[in-house]
């Protein structure tokens, strides 16, 4: 029915934002490692501040994401990107989640990605991930999955500074990231709707 085909339409919305997303952080790496005018080939953008100023949405954080042994989470930076806003299927902007050993100098070619995704250490470099909509799992009785937490992420969703746990969840808000949340089921409840697409480092 209706409603049937809004979840397959969202999803494949979200499947093309999350791509999008990615080929443009690789086409950012791309046109760095081509100009001979800066010292760190490789290099990927900050996500955008979690305070972003109105006048500067969608601009990297560039002052206060220059530790290589971080991880750092925010909204994917769009406009530093050259690219428009991009939403997944819920109308919810994409974050971005930039880890250790790609930001600042030197970039290794062969440090592996040190991010942890679906059980797998050292699989990914950075993700793009689609938040979904607002999750309210305070109502449920049940304990929440291994990872998980309650919360309601509607309450204060959009009052900066962005609380990422109000966008994403399990896993995806802890570091032990996730690509979809179908194994964190227990209830009614879901306790995970976030869809991540990863870059390894080979694509680096």
């Amino acid at each position: 029915g209706k409603a049937v085909s809004r979840t397959a339409e969202s999803e494949i919305l979200t499947g093309q934002a999350l791509n999008a997303g990615k080929q443009a952080l690789l086409g950012y790496v791309a046109q760095y490692a081509a100009r001979t005018d800066h010292d760190v080939p490789g290099r990927l953008p900050c996500p955008e501040p979690l305070s972003p100023p109105a006048a500067s949405e969608g601009v990297a954080a560039s002052l206060t994401c220059n530790d290589n042994t971080a991880t750092y989470v925010g909204r994917l930076p769009w406009r530093t990107l050259g690219i428009a806003q991009l939403r997944d299927g819920d109308g919810e902007p994409l974050w971005y989640v930039l880890g250790p050993g790609f930001r600042g100098s030197p970039i290794n070619p062969d440090t592996p990605g040190q991010l942890m995704l679906d059980g797998i250490p050292n699989a990914a470099v950075a993700l793009v991930i689609a938040p979904g909509s607002a999750i309210n799992s305070l109502p449920d009785p049940n304990t929440p999955p291994a990872g998980c937490g309650k919360r309601n992420q509607s309450g204060n969703r959009f009052t900066l500074p962005y609380n990422p746990l109000d966008f994403l969840e399990c896993g995806n808000a802890t570091g032990a990231y996730v690509t979809s949340g179908t194994s964190f089921a227990s209830g009614n409840t879901t306790w995970i709707n976030d869809h991540a697409i990863a870059i390894s480092a080979a694509e680096v």
